[in-house]
């Protein structure tokens, strides 16, 4: 059955390449931006999460890969949870988004429930930007203390404040209300918060080679290798991996269809797509 407690997204990455914060930087084209100052400075990204973690191993990441140190910003609050297996999300979360925005400020928010967290960042400004990389079954979000009816309040109060709110949109395929599986046994399902139609729903990628090279055959001084840009598609490896694992999506079962969501493609079903 579902989890009962919100579940990390997480990517399978395959390759015979190491994705490094210059490759993204060159495939992304970032790498044009940096030198005029564009690197998020000014900026600031909260991170929200539902462990403790050690900002050291975040520390390391960033002088690995010729990133400048920076002093992130570890926000507890609710119930403490200590230090679990969630942390591995949590230093995911903050060494890319910093490895992207390579100035901004990183605020790490964190209780026992990541949407609690979300909720503390909301409520308290804490930044213009907000990531989660968690979520809950639609069928059984009314079960966790946060309220099925609350998602879209704070997601409303949130855009009034300005803020942005992204969360992943899962990583079961249109299966959300199956986590880890080999089988979907659940039915069709999306994933709170990302089906809210005021949170930005991110999926996954991956990349589409084909036939054709994208990479050096030599490093660079922090090991990129990325030639250009490389075409993309929506992450599928269930079938590689033997188990449910692709980008989320599909067809809310709580949330009506916003105004916004139109143009060729998008099914008149009445309901917010994920």
């Amino acid at each position: 059955p579902p989890r009962s407690t919100l579940f990390p997204y997480t990517t399978l990455f395959r390759s015979s390449n190491y994705l490094l914060p210059d490759d993204y930087a060159t495939i992304y084209n970032l790498s044009p931006l940096y030198p005029y100052g564009y690197t998020g400075a000014g900026q600031s990204i909260a991170i929200v999460g539902q462990s403790d973690i050690d900002t050291s191993d975040i520390d390391v990441f960033r002088e690995s890969f010729g990133i400048a140190p920076t002093t992130i910003q570890v926000v507890p609050t609710g119930t403490y949870p200590g230090v679990n297996s969630d942390a591995v999300e949590a230093d995911l979360d903050l060494e890319w988004a910093g490895a992207v925005a390579r100035s901004a400020t990183l605020i790490y928010v964190y209780s026992d429930d990541a949407d609690y967290s979300a909720y503390y960042a909301i409520d308290n400004k804490l930044a213009p930007v907000i990531s989660e990389s968690f979520g809950l079954c639609e069928f059984v979000v009314a079960s966790n203390r946060m309220g099925l009816s609350n998602y879209q309040l704070e997601a409303q109060k949130g855009n009034a404040l300005g803020i942005t709110w992204l969360a992943s949109s899962g990583d079961s395929g249109a299966a959300g209300c199956d986590y880890q599986s080999e089988l979907a046994t659940q039915g069709f399902g999306v994933g709170l918060p990302a089906s809210v139609p005021e949170i930005t729903a991110v999926g996954g990628t991956t990349f589409n080679e084909g036939s054709l090279n994208y990479w050096s055959d030599s490093n660079g001084p922090y090991d990129g290798s990325a030639l250009s840009y490389i075409p993309e598609t929506a992450w599928n490896d269930t079938a590689a991996s033997g188990g449910l694992a692709a980008s989320g999506g599909g067809v809310s079962a709580v949330y009506k269809k916003p105004s916004w969501q139109t143009g060729p493609g998008v099914p008149n079903d009445g309901a917010r797509d994920v």
